[in-house]
């Protein structure tokens, strides 16, 4: 029997592997691999939506065949510190268990390039402020319709950036030190990548500072060229699976 933590891993290549299909067969179109139901829709000027509710239902139907549990929109144990009410709870996109009823993840789904739009970086913050203070390790899965070679540069720069923020903003309230991962899966290159931190903002030293280098790789187009696994980076392409 697999590990969980191997299960899940396993969970999440073939979310990405799902994700990658479904996106060459919109909605309408004939079914592009055997077994692979999701569709991207279509807007009506003709162009593909693309959402975080795919990669979240991608994965917890894979949950569900799996030996772990989970719940969605979850609710938190520890109010936000951002919105002044201390009997509102935020609400975590997806919680995976062992079977023994353990939370193994805490997960937050987001989609398209991060953006400097105050709205936006608000529910950034937000979403990373449920994760950092929660007990249970936290991944965040972030999906984008295409990329370009600066693409998941800015993007990371940006998350380091709110992590780091966030994480100094919660230094007084010690939150547990947990694993923090980052995912990005690219749909029109059919790549993903998946970078590990150790987030401690409670720890000895005050808040948290950042500066794990971006992923390094080159893009043509709809065509992933060329990678490389440093930095602690790990890619993932369809033949490799």
């Amino acid at each position: 029997m697999l590990s969980f933590a191997t299960e899940f891993e396993r969970i999440i290549e073939d979310t990405d592997r799902i994700l990658w299909a479904s996106f060459l067969a919109p909605a309408g179109a004939s079914q592009a691999t055997s077994g692979i139901q999701i569709r991207f829709p279509r807007k009506r000027n003709g162009e593909i939506r693309v959402s975080e509710q795919e990669a979240r239902f991608a994965l917890t139907g894979q949950l569900a065949r799996s030996q772990l549990l989970y719940s969605v929109e979850t609710p938190t144990s520890l109010p936000s510190s951002r919105t002044g009410d201390s009997g509102t709870s935020g609400l975590v996109d997806v919680t995976v268990y062992k079977p023994d009823g353990k939370s193994l993840w805490n997960i937050e789904f987001k989609a398209h390039a991060f953006s400097e739009d105050r709205e936006a970086r608000l529910s950034t913050h937000r979403g990373i402020e449920k994760l950092l203070r929660e007990p249970a390790p936290a991944y965040w899965f972030h999906t984008f319709e295409s990329v370009e070679n600066s693409t998941l540069a800015n993007a990371w720069r940006a998350f380091q950036a709110d992590v780091q923020e966030v994480a100094n903003h919660l230094s007084r309230e010690k939150p547990a030190a947990k694993t923090l991962v980052f995912h990005a899966c690219a749909l029109r290159q059919r790549f993903s990548v998946e970078q590990e931190l150790w987030i401690d903002p409670g720890g000895s030293k005050t808040g948290v500072a950042l500066n794990v280098p971006s992923p390094a790789y080159v893009v043509s187009r709809s065509r992933l060229t060329s990678f490389e696994t440093k930095d602690g980076w790990k890619f993932r392409r369809p033949e490799m699976f």
